[in-house]
């Protein structure tokens, strides 16, 4: 897809005291066009249900109960969409408990469940609801296909590497425990143990490249020192933090492209649509890229083009080479940042502009491991061909492809965690949701 790397440069421009439940469905089935009528209708009925439902199930979480719930819980949720896990935990904001679905880092099922909670009940002294699963503390995690083998909060030390450059804190997890499991047990660990200090979106946003070990980390901290590290990231973070990348195609052709390394989709849910404005060069050079001459024009174009969409879009970066100008956006699919887009390019006849549009509710990242995410590449036919920018975590939430990937690599059948009185929190194994 690419030839070689030249250069990246970096510019700076920025307890309750009752068990609890968490049910995750290893099945990922293939993704549907789902229509938005369709999802609401599903929405409605869950919580149509959930008026009549909720006093009983939290009466049945008081009393110790809460495994009773999973089956039946379990087939509402996932009447909304298979791929939705769910869990129950203690209120945080006054009520005795809280239901929270999560998306497992998909970022299309991330933006259903904010739909879901903006059609929640009111919260009362019972429940509160939240679209992905929330911190609380946990003493131990447990994995069904590892009981022999805790996970304690204690004895897990962390190596931290902030990286300014995409506003992430990559994260090197151990515990001699590790030894004793899988690389794959060892990940589930590590994002039940992560998710249970930052809560998943606090996950998704602001851990980068996670890896894990047995070994002893020569200056590791405790867990604890990740949520300091990300507090004092997200003081000094700005969302924007471009790099220049200079590049070849396969086919030997350069190309020069600007990216914004910390965005992150996580922060722009609703931007489903991907947008590409191929601007053709009026004078490009011999090797395909623009003149000194002709890079202003461009440079005023572009400026033009994103004050027009405004907060409509989401600007990613651009691309110059083989004769043209890309520039990329996200917006939203039923946004008016299209319209304005062509409206814009109506204004410029002298100009040979092509608009393209792809749904993109992943941000063109959806296959592969999160070891293999090291190139930021939207899917927007003729982009992938000519450009691979750079660190596909920066854009979409490296931990939320590689939870997404994950989940995907596990066997057939349900996984659930469920959170006793004494803290411990152990993943249980369930048949479509029914322990």
């Amino acid at each position: 897809m690419w030839v070689g790397l030249v250069l990246v440069v970096a510019i700076v421009a920025a307890l309750a005291a009752a068990t609890y439940v968490h049910v995750s469905d290893k099945r990922r089935k293939p993704a549907e066009q789902i229509s938005s009528g369709d999802v609401a209708v599903r929405l409605d009925a869950f919580w149509s249900w959930w008026r009549e439902a909720a006093p009983r199930l939290a009466a049945t979480v008081d009393t110790g109960q809460a495994d009773s719930i999973v089956g039946e819980l379990s087939t509402r949720v996932h009447a909304i969409d298979p791929g939705l896990d769910w869990e129950t935990g203690p209120g945080l904001k006054g009520a005795r408990h809280h239901l929270a679905l999560s998306a497992e880092g998909d970022m299309k099922l991330r933006a259903l469940t904010e739909r879901w909670l903006s059609r929640a009940s009111p919260a009362d002294n019972n429940w509160e609801y939240y679209p992905a699963r929330q911190a609380f503390p946990r003493k131990s995690v447990t994995l069904v296909d590892a009981r022999d083998v805790p996970i304690d909060v204690d004895s897990v030390r962390v190596g931290l590497e902030t990286d300014s450059t995409r506003e992430v804190v990559n994260v090197s997890f151990s515990h001699p425990a590790l030894a004793k499991l899988d690389e794959l047990q060892r990940a589930r660990a590590a994002f039940l143990t992560l998710d249970n200090l930052l809560g998943e979106d606090g996950v998704e946003r602001w851990v980068g490249e996670i890896t894990t070990t047995a070994a002893p980390l020569p200056e590791g901290k405790p867990v604890e020192a990740l949520a300091t590290a990300v507090d004092t990231l997200r003081r000094a973070a700005t969302g924007e933090r471009f790099a220049i990348v200079e590049f070849k195609t396969r086919d030997g052709h350069p190309i020069v492209a600007t990216v914004n390394l910390a965005l992150k989709g996580i922060d722009h849910l609703l931007m489903d649509e991907h947008l590409a404005i191929n601007i053709a060069l009026l004078h490009p050079r011999r090797d395909g890229l623009t003149t000194n001459e002709e890079a202003p024009e461009l440079n005023a174009l572009e400026h033009e083009l994103s004050a027009s969409l405004g907060q409509d879009s989401v600007y990613i970066g651009r691309e110059t080479g083989e004769r043209r100008r890309t520039i990329h956006f996200h917006m939203a699919s039923a946004g008016p940042a299209e319209l304005r887009a062509r409206s814009w390019a109506k204004q410029h006849p002298e100009r040979k502009i092509e608009i393209v549009l792809k749904h993109d509710p992943q941000w063109g990242c959806n296959a592969g491991s999160k070891r293999e995410a090291l190139i930021l590449h939207t899917h927007v036919e003729g982009w992938c061909d000519r450009c691979c920018i750079a660190q596909c975590q920066s854009a979409i939430g490296a931990a939320g492809r590689w939870r997404f990937n994950l989940r995907r690599r596990l066997s057939e059948g349900a996984r659930g965690t469920i959170w006793h009185p004494s803290g411990d929190y152990y993943e249980t194994a369930c048949a479509t949701g029914r322990l």
